[in-house]
């Protein structure tokens, strides 16, 4: 993912300070003002309790400009993080200061680029890229979509034409493409097949035309496109496993 902004969530260390209150026991109470390090910027302004952030907290570029409205409720918090240019950049909420639920992320144009779910601040479950648009102009579109397990891809994996037809799919596992991969011709024939294992080409792969006509066909091998005699050891090898499963 491109879009990514470092919210200052562990901002509650003492930074340089503005009339701000600490009690007896060293706990933050009420208004608190902070600086950006070495500047005399606005960092963030909120309130906290015991210690603890609650309700509204604003956060600001050195150059004054909004960067984040961040609103805590207990140990949950929703945040709208923007670009310095005033556009939204990322909608999203957060459990114990880590990302939590549906997260939406825009780019300085005001376009949707892409929406994720999380969990304990990984990745999990859905994600979903789109044909940069604004979501207030014009239809979203899904480029690609991948299942995540704990920041892993894990799953299937499908991605499109901007016309909406199939493009490409395939699955994950741990992070690796795995198994048997298609890609598809606009109209919806086949454009290709063949095989991962562990996030490299292995196996056979083979081309068609947009009639469905097979072109041509290759091996691979751990990445390596197989020629020569190593392709027909590699044949040979093939065939001699397949004649020993059917005989067992």
């Amino acid at each position: 993912m491109v879009i990514l902004f470092v919210l200052p969530l562990m901002l509650f260390a003492q930074n340089r300070s503005l009339n701000n209150f600490t009690d007896a026991n060293g706990l933050k109470q009420g208004t608190w003002k902070v600086r950006h390090e070495s500047s005399q910027a606005i960092r963030y302004i909120g309130q906290f309790k015991d210690n603890k952030p609650y309700g509204l907290f604003k956060y600001y570029y050195k150059s004054g400009v909004l960067s984040a409205v961040m609103e805590f409720n207990n140990n949950r918090s929703s945040v709208t993080m923007y670009h310095e240019n005033g556009i939204v950049m990322s909608v999203g909420k957060y459990q114990n200061q880590l990302k939590d639920s549906v997260w939406y992320f825009f780019n300085n144009r005001n376009e949707l680029l892409s929406s994720e779910d999380y969990e304990n601040d990984y990745i999990h479950g859905k994600q979903f890229l789109y044909y940069p648009v604004d979501p207030n102009k014009g239809e979203i579109k899904i480029m690609e979509m991948y299942h995540y397990n704990l920041g892993n891809k894990h799953g299937a994996w499908e991605h499109y034409h901007e016309s909406g037809h199939l493009k490409s799919k395939g699955k994950y596992n741990n992070g690796y493409l795995q198994g048997e991969v298609f890609y598809y011709y606009t109209n919806g024939q086949i454009d290709l097949r063949g095989f991962y294992k562990k996030g490299k080409k292995n196996g056979l792969w083979t081309y068609y035309n947009e009639n469905g006509a097979i072109d041509k066909e290759v091996n691979y091998k751990e990445d390596k496109l197989l020629k020569g005699k190593e392709l027909e050891i590699y044949l040979e090898k093939l065939k001699a496993k397949k004649t020993k499963a059917i005989s067992e």
